[in-house]
């Protein structure tokens, strides 16, 4: 067996040669700073096939390495678009056209290059590993049949674990988050659990390319009262890391790629906005990458709303979000909270990659004075000569101390560090077509999280009834929190994305040809009121189940609808141009 490097790695791969028989085995060395590129390409490393050999690609699929800190990290392949396909234990991952997601690969598996390649993964590290409950494993049993739970602990808080899994009958690889709702006591509880079930009835309606993709839900209740219920949350698995990991990986950020990143989490953010819906807890930890890092066309993922809020009629006044980013108001109880402190957020965001690299500070600006703030943004962190003008601008814009004064996220969609010159724009439609070209548009939404029996019940018998077999598809169905009128694609037409459409970035694709001008001129004018017995509190409790009841005896209080003025009119721009990106060497 040939060894390539001197080092015995923790990670490699055995690679074979299934015409050359077991004598023909090299073992493959996995580093965290180095990506393989697998193919019959000269440069490849490493190369398999010859030229003659149309089963393997010239630029089959690449093997990295997302490195989160020094004691944790994952390893994952990517299939680069090939007509043959990349199996791993069987299963192809990768189909469809564009930049494809990754598959997350741990120790045993088997990556296929048919016919007669195949690279056995091998992994000495310790991962993290957080069994599932007795309890918890017999509630998996009962929904086995459409996903499966793996012990491969993805990570871990006060409320919860995050588990890798996978959807049975495609084989996909997803997140499955699992809050033991048992764990909120006193006083709080009945909000922290209510809380917890707005965050899946928030994230099931936002649909958009630059959102963390909700999968599905579930709620098991133990007994009679709320306080000993479960929630499995299901989401896509983001391959590419978060924005830690990839500021991990490099020295610096130019200006050119910082603003690749924030003109997607910009698009998302107004799109949450005109629905009424505040993150709150903006921060590098919640930036996700859909894609290898390694990609030129990251799509940016916005994710965990497990601290936002969607405004009740009253001020909001809780305090979320994460030190460091927290905007001023935060830490003012008597000042209300609005959209404007995701955008104090995206500012501290901003700086954080710009800054990547340099001796800079950020802690403690939310205690700084405007004055400081602008000596601060002028003398350290934005230095004339490093960063363009519009950069300082947007920058500025954001950092403001009183709220009021901060521009929107439509505005700072329009801004001209993010749409100017006409060049820039046109390689940025591009890229985000790229990024996008595996993302689809949905128009309806999953259902509220399923119910499960009581399986602590002593009466409790397993039987093949008690099985989920027939999964709920998605429905059109009124919101909660939302606008019926507002798309839960995130406004996102096709056609915006066709290489036809070249329109101007601040021009909005949503369609006025899709309703009429009284529904049109309804829904931007008139708070949604219920005219039917349908959107009664009668009906929310028998679509929703045993779980709605459990908090109305719990006195939980639903947020009320509220009106969504202009949020028919949410979207985001995206029209692409011809020129590819120049990689920054």
């Amino acid at each position: 067996m040939a060894v390539f490097g001197q080092e015995t790695p923790e990670r490699y791969l055995i690679l074979r040669d299934r015409l050359a028989g077991d004598q023909d085995q090299k073992l493959v060395p996995i580093w965290d700073d180095t990506v393989l590129n697998i193919g019959r390409h000269p440069q490849s490393n490493p190369r398999i096939g010859d030229g003659y050999n149309t089963s393997v690609s010239r630029k089959h699929c690449e093997v990295y390495v997302v490195v989160y800190d020094e004691f944790s990290s994952n390893v994952y392949v990517r299939d680069r678009n090939t007509r043959n396909g990349t199996f791993v234990n069987g299963v192809r991952i990768g189909i469809g056209s564009g930049v494809s997601p990754s598959h997350l690969l741990q120790d045993g598996d088997v990556v296929e290059i048919h016919p007669n390649w195949s690279m056995t993964f091998h992994d000495k590290k310790d991962f993290k590993s957080n069994s599932l409950t007795e309890t918890q494993d017999k509630e998996c049993k009962l929904f086995q049949q459409k996903y499966t739970i793996s012990q491969r602990c993805l990570g871990q808080g006060a409320e919860g674990a995050v588990y890798l899994a996978s959807e049975v009958e495609t084989g996909r690889q997803v997140v499955c988050k699992v809050v033991d709702l048992s764990r909120f006591k006193g006083k709080d509880a009945a909000e922290s659990i209510r809380r917890k079930l707005q965050e899946a009835d928030v994230l099931r309606q936002l649909h958009h390319p630059n959102i963390l993709r909700y999968v599905d839900a579930i709620v098991s209740p133990h007994s009679l009262h709320v306080d000993t219920a479960r929630k499995y949350t299901f989401t896509e698995l983001a391959t590419g890391g978060d924005l830690w990991s990839l500021l991990y990986q490099r020295p610096l950020v130019s200006e050119f790629d910082a603003r690749v990143i924030i003109r997607q989490l910009v698009q998302a953010l107004d799109f949450i906005h005109k629905k009424g819906v505040i993150h709150r807890d903006l921060k590098p930890e919640n930036i996700l990458l859909a894609y290898s890092p390694n990609v030129t066309c990251h799509r940016i993922l916005l994710s965990d709303f497990g601290a936002c809020a969607v405004p009740r009629r009253s001020r909001m006044l809780t305090h979320a979000g994460t030190a460091n980013y927290q905007a001023p108001e935060i830490q003012h109880k008597s000042e209300p909270h609005t959209a404007s402190v995701d955008m104090w957020s995206l500012g501290i965001v901003t700086l954080t990659l710009i800054t990547h690299g340099m001796d800079v500070s950020l802690k403690g600006m939310d205690r700084l004075t405007q004055e400081e703030i602008q000596q601060f943004l002028r003398d350290e962190a934005l230095q004339p000569g490093y960063f363009s003008q519009h950069c300082e601008d947007f920058i500025t814009r954001c950092l403001q101390t009183r709220s009021s004064s901060r521009m929107t996220a439509a505005e700072a969609r329009r801004h001209k560090w993010l749409c100017r010159p006409a060049r820039h724009l046109e390689h940025f439609r591009e890229l985000e077509r790229i990024a996008r070209s595996n993302w689809t548009a949905c128009h309806k939404v999953r259902p509220m999280p399923l119910q499960l029996p009581d399986v602590t019940d002593e009466k409790f018998v397993p039987s093949e009834e008690h099985r989920i077999k027939a999964w709920p598809k998605e429905v059109e169905e009124d919101s909660q929190f939302f606008d019926k009128s507002a798309r839960p694609d995130g406004g996102v037409d096709n056609a915006s994305l066709s290489p036809q459409n070249n329109n101007a970035a601040d021009k909005s694709s949503w369609d006025p040809k899709r309703s009429s001008s009284a529904d049109r001129k309804k829904s931007s004018t008139i708070p949604r009121v219920p005219s039917s017995e349908k959107h009664s509190e009668r009906a929310v409790v028998d679509k929703r189940g045993v779980i709605i009841e459990q908090l109305k005896r719990a006195n939980v209080k639903f947020l009320p609808e509220i009106p969504t003025g202009q949020a028919a009119q949410s979207s985001i721009s995206s029209s692409d141009g011809r020129q590819k990106r120049q990689r920054r060497q």
